[in-house]
C-alpha cells in the first residue's frame, strides 16, 4: 500500500494538482513511530491494536467513520474479512444515522455485533458532534460501542493512522482465531469457478 500511495502522491504533485508527496513525507516519521506502538513486539497493555482485537474477537464489527475517514473504515472491513477470516461491515456517518441507526437501536438480534466509530483530531465541528451523539445513543442502548480517537493534524494523517491500526487489529484477530492471515481460499475458488 505504501508504494502505491507514494507513487500516486508523486504523480499528483508532479501534475501540480496538490502537494500530496510533500504532505506524505511530512507525516511519515510520526506514522513510523505509531506503527512501532502497535507492532507485535509491543506488549498488550501498551498496544492499542492488541487491546482492540481482544474487544472485537468473537464479534461482528460494524466500522463507521465520517466521509473523510471512510477509506480507513473500509480498509478495516476488508482487512478483517481477508486477514482475520471473519465478517465485518463498514459504513459512513452521518449516512448510517438515516437508516441503520433504526436497526441498531430499535431492531432485534444485534447481540453479537459491535459498533466501532473511527474519529480523530481532523474530525471537527458538526461531524465531531454527530459521532459523539451517535456513540452516546449506542451506549444508552447498551450496545458497547467502541470509539477510536485517531490522532492527526490533517485528514491524511488521521486516515493513515486508522489504516495502520486497522491492519494490525486484523492481524491480531487472525492470531487470536488461530488462522493464517495470508491465504484467501474463497476468493481463489470463486475465480477458479468463474474461470
Amino acid at each position: 500500500m505504501g508504494y502505491l500511495l507514494g507513487s500516486i502522491a508523486l504523480v499528483i504533485e508532479a501534475a501540480r494538482m496538490a502537494p500530496a508527496a510533500t504532505a506524505l513525507r511530512r507525516i511519515l516519521p510520526d506514522l513510523a513511530v505509531y506503527r512501532e506502538s502497535v507492532a507485535p513486539q509491543r506488549k498488550s497493555r501498551s498496544n492499542e491494536a492488541k487491546k482492540m482485537s481482544k474487544k472485537l474477537y468473537g464479534h461482528l464489527p460494524a466500522i463507521y467513520a465520517p466521509r473523510a475517514l471512510r477509506p480507513a473504515a473500509t480498509r478495516w472491513q476488508t482487512q478483517m474479512n481477508e486477514n482475520s477470516k471473519m465478517l465485518a461491515v463498514s459504513g459512513e456517518l452521518p449516512e448510517m444515522n438515516h437508516n441503520q441507526i433504526i436497526g441498531w437501536l430499535e431492531g432485534e438480534n444485534v447481540g453479537n455485533c459491535v459498533p466501532v466509530f473511527l474519529t480523530g483530531g481532523s474530525v471537527k465541528g458538526t461531524m465531531s458532534r454527530i459521532v459523539e451523539v451517535t456513540a452516546s445513543m449506542f451506549k444508552e442502548a447498551r450496545l458497547r460501542p467502541i470509539v477510536v480517537d485517531l490522532a492527526g493534524r490533517t485528514n491524511l494523517e488521521t486516515m493513515l493512522r486508522g489504516v495502520v491500526l486497522g491492519d494490525f487489529v486484523s492481524y491480531y484477530l487472525a492470531m487470536l482465531k488461530g488462522v493464517d492471515p495470508t491465504p484467501v481460499h474463497s476468493i481463489q475458488e470463486l475465480k477458479r469457478r468463474l474461470g
